[in-house]
């Protein structure tokens, strides 16, 4: 349906700019700042100094101002003119943390500290229930952001970088946006909290709710008188603008200051805009800089009345903030709008107008033709002449019936036919070329959206050329790299194979040394058991040393016994007793012959096993110092393989045999301990055997010595000895019919 624009209910006027102050934050109160703005009045005046300098807006509101007050000077006025078919835009402008959030939205149900928002869709359902039963209303919402340049659906988080189009009265639109319909503020109060928490927020020094992205709220108006079918529309647009930010005081990094780059670059995309805007001598406005200028391209200088709400701290470590703000409502001030009321012509109405012109001109031709072919036409049958095309038929007969146009009056004017021709010709034209108007708005709409998208593809292609090259750069640097990886893979490879193959000569060493150590520790069983049979013959030559020293106590009783007998003088005693100590020193002697055969059966073995023992040992350690070597080798390669190819998983994994080695090590070093437990037990043994030995060769030496002073006594009295009776010799040997003593006897 074609949409007339009623000049005659435009509106041209200037942007309104409300400026509110926030009071002072605890932060700020803490740092000792000072409020540095200076009002005419107390309250509310229409200007405000900052120093030396004033600025003049339509509204300054002290920071003691109520939400309520801020509605009703902002906001009120843009929701009758909704209602009254125009569009309004409002939106909040500011640095971060200065109150922009809580003057558009509030706390929502809170009857005090509620926003512009929800007090606007409090008002415009009131105006709505106000209304006749005559009147159809429909109300429609829509939520979005714009982040990082790109549009998000807040009410559809899969609708992400929707694009901007044009309308047929190239008017800027969201496309494929959602729409909710909605018959009550809580249906829109629903919306608004669900769209709220997909915001993307954030913490900051100055805000632990900073919005980082530009909001965008709408609420759309259609209405429709049912009994004059008179349509209008009207869409109210909510703004809440990203505060510009300085990196500084913010502390962003990371996202966060990607984010806050993006804003003050859409932020002053807009600041150019105003400045072209208020600037009669530039004739290009650059809307297109910017999404947010983009949307707002209606709003500034276009179709709609606008409200600019400044939000500001008075803070004195804010002040060059403050001012930039300030700075920007007063160029916005000289913006001027054109806003028309948005009223719909249905189809319809065009019809009956163009059929009941239609009807008066044949009527006409044929009361014409009746006059000219000289009848007389009554005045109840003469036709009504009409100059306006909008006049009823009731209007027609009533001009003839009171004869407002008379019939000569009608026939004097020639050209009445001919003007009647000209206005049916027209009527069609008109209607022709409404409808032509129609096809050619829709190419144009069409060629623009073409351009639009042409437009976007040629950005696309761009931004894919660019992503392309570096995705290049990225593959010719992968390239690179996989080339040197496969290098190094290859050394790995190499360094793998070598090390498995000297791994594996090294296996087969370790199970030559288990071996050796098997032979080792058999050996080493075996020497203990040489040690137990030692320990044996030890004990044996110990009882047979108590057997000995046993008879030699025997000896000396017998002797002590035998002397007192002895009646042949001193030479004979002498005799006897030398006789006594020979037949005990060839007793001994034949003990000691005995004991030196059985030590030499038993010291025998105890020279082989300390000659084994000392193989073993020499042997042990040149195995123990080769395989701690090779460990030692191997452990330093592995080591040094793993630690410079860190990064390859298989040659961690074959590392472990190298671990086990030195697993393997410790064993072969604790049973390398064992064993110099075991040679110095050896080689203590062996000293005990040096000692057994000194004392055997002592003992043999005394014996002997006593042996042979005991025969060269015999021989000197040899020949005193054979005067003697044998009776004298009989009763000794009767004495003497021990064991012992007939060895002695046999021996002599």
């Amino acid at each position: 349906m074609p949409i007339e624009k009623n000049k005659s209910l435009s509106a041209e006027g200037n942007i309104k700019v409300i400026c509110r102050f926030r009071p002072l934050s605890d932060d700020e109160i803490g740092d000792g700042a000072e409020s540095i703005i200076k009002l005419y009045k107390e309250g509310e005046e229409n200007c405000v100094s900052i120093g030396a300098k004033s600025y003049s807006f339509d509204k300054v509101l002290h920071s003691e101002a109520s939400q309520d007050r801020v509605y009703t000077v902002a906001a009120e006025p843009l929701v009758s003119d909704v209602l009254d078919g125009y569009n309004g835009t409002l939106f909040a402008y500011g640095q971060t943390s200065s109150g922009k959030t809580y003057s558009m939205e509030g706390i929502i149900g809170d009857t005090g500290e509620q926003g512009i928002i929800p007090r606007a869709v409090n008002e415009i359902f009131n105006r709505i229930r106000s209304k006749g039963m005559e009147f159809e209303f429909l109300v429609k919402v829509s939520y979005y952001e714009i982040y990082m340049e790109k549009i998000h659906d807040l009410l559809d988080t899969s609708k992400i970088n929707l694009q901007i189009h044009e309308s047929r009265k190239r008017k800027p639109y969201v496309k494929n946006i959602s729409e909710r319909c909605v018959s009550s503020p809580e249906d829109v109060f629903d919306i608004i909290e669900e769209g709220r928490l997909n915001r993307h927020v954030s913490m900051t020094n100055m805000n632990k709710y900073s919005s980082r992205s530009h909001s965008v709220f709408s609420i759309r108006v259609n209405q429709k008188n049912l009994k004059h079918q008179r349509q209008l529309s009207g869409t109210l647009y909510f703004l809440d603008l990203a505060g510009s930010e300085k990196v500084s005081k913010t502390g962003a990094n990371g996202v966060v200051l990607n984010e806050a780059k993006t804003i003050n670059k859409s932020l002053s995309a807009l600041g150019n805009v105003i400045s072209a805007l208020s600037d009669s001598k530039k004739t290009h406005i650059p809307y297109r800089d910017s999404k947010l200028t983009r949307i707002l391209q209606e709003s500034l200088g276009g179709n709609a009345r606008t409200t600019v709400l400044l939000c500001c701290s008075p803070a004195s470590t804010s002040e060059s903030e403050t001012k930039s703000t300030l700075e920007f409502g007063r160029r916005a001030k000289n913006v001027k709008n054109a806003a028309f009321i948005d009223e719909r012509c249905s189809t319809e109405k065009w019809k009956i107008l163009y059929e009941r012109q239609k009807w008066q001109m044949h009527q006409l031709e044929n009361e014409l033709i009746r006059w000219r072919n000289g009848e007389l036409v009554r005045p109840s049958e003469q036709i009504a002449f009409a100059d306006s095309m909008y006049s009823s038929s009731s209007d027609i007969k009533n001009s003839f019936a009171d004869n407002s146009i008379s019939p000569s009056s009608f026939l004097s004017s020639a050209s009445n036919l001919t003007y009647l021709k000209e206005s049916d010709e027209t009527l069609q034209r008109t209607y022709d070329i409404s409808f032509l108007n129609e096809q050619i708005f829709d190419l144009n709409s069409n060629i623009d959206d073409l351009k639009q998208q042409l437009l976007e593809k040629e950005d696309t292609i761009s931004d894919l050329e660019a992503e392309n090259n570096g995705l290049k750069q990225k593959l010719d640097s992968t390239k690179e790299e996989v080339k040197a990886l496969r290098k190094a893979v290859e050394r790995l490879a190499r360094n793998y194979d070598e090390k498995r193959a000297e791994l594996f000569t090294k296996e087969e060493d370790i199970n030559e040394l288990s071996k050796k150590l098997k032979c080792a520790q058999n050996t080493q069983n075996e020497c203990l058991l040489k040690m137990e049979n030692l320990n044996n013959v030890k004990n044996d030559i110990n009882e047979m040393m108590n057997r000995f020293s046993a008879g030699l106590m025997d000896i000396n009783q017998t002797l002590s016994a035998e002397c007192p007998s002895i009646d042949c003088g001193t030479k004979s005693t002498i005799s006897l007793s030398e006789i006594a100590d020979i037949e005990k020193a060839m007793n001994l002697n034949e003990k000691f012959a005995l004991l030196d055969n059985n030590d030499e059966l038993a010291l025998k073995p105890l020279d082989e096993q300390s000659l084994d023992m000392k193989a073993m040992k020499e042997m042990l350690t040149t195995i123990g110092t080769e395989a701690k070597q090779k460990i030692r080798n191997l452990s330093m390669n592995d080591m040094n393989s793993v630690g410079t190819n860190d990064r390859n998983d298989e040659v961690r994994h074959d590392v472990s045999p190298a671990r086990k080695l030195l697993n393997l090590e410790k064993e072969v070093v604790n049973e390398f301990s064992r064993l110099r437990q075991i040679i110095a037990f050896n080689e203590r043994l062996d000293r005990i055997r040096q000692g057994i030995i000194q004392l055997e060769s002592h003992l043999t030496n005394e014996l002997r010595m006593f042996y042979m002073n005991m025969r060269n006594v015999l021989t000197t009295t040899d020949a005193n000895q054979e005067t003697k009776s044998e009776t004298s010799y009989i009763q000794p040997e009767s004495r003497m019919k021990s064991p012992d003593n007939q060895n002695i006897a046999h021996e002599r």
